[in-house]
């Protein structure tokens, strides 16, 4: 019975995941994979900074089934007196993680028509405050699991 909640619940943090931006560019294109390819040719001379941009993006959000796996894994802990704490503060960089995924997603543009920028030289350095954004996420995302693995370990 256990497994089948998980599996629901796993499969209902999927369902918000691509949904929670309202059906907007940002996901469609992520979740069409080889579509991110066809959207850099919009970008002309920045196509390859587009391209690191999702495959960062891309790299990043595969991981989001773990964060949710490890969040789970850590609400048992929350009962045991001791781990409470360790396991609250785990969970929450976890959350953190997750939010930063949906706030990036929420925020980037993938079309540079939607970009308020009137020269080449901007758009550039848009996409290069993306890239520190979602590489900043991403960092986020591998730091809360590896903190969650360390003390799933310990705790085991």
């Amino acid at each position: 019975m256990k497994k089948v909640v998980f599996v629901f619940l796993i499969g209902l943090a999927h369902l918000f995941i691509w949904s929670s931006c309202g059906g907007g560019s940002c996901c469609k294109h992520a979740a069409q994979g080889t579509e991110n390819e066809d959207r850099s040719a919009v970008w002309g001379p920045d196509s390859a900074l587009y391209r690191q941009v999702m495959r960062v993006h891309d790299d990043a959000m595969a991981k989001m089934g773990e964060v949710a796996r490890r969040r789970q894994a850590l609400k048992a802990h929350e009962a045991v007196a001791d781990r409470q704490k360790t396991a609250s503060d785990a969970i929450f960089l976890l959350r953190k993680a997750d939010d930063g995924m949906m706030d990036w997603m929420h925020a980037f543009h993938s079309d540079p028509s939607e970009v308020a920028a009137a020269s080449d030289q901007e758009r550039t350095a848009y996409l290069q405050a993306e890239l520190q954004k979602i590489s900043r996420v991403a960092h986020d995302i591998d730091h809360s699991i590896g903190l969650a693995d360390s003390l799933l370990a310990v705790w085991k």
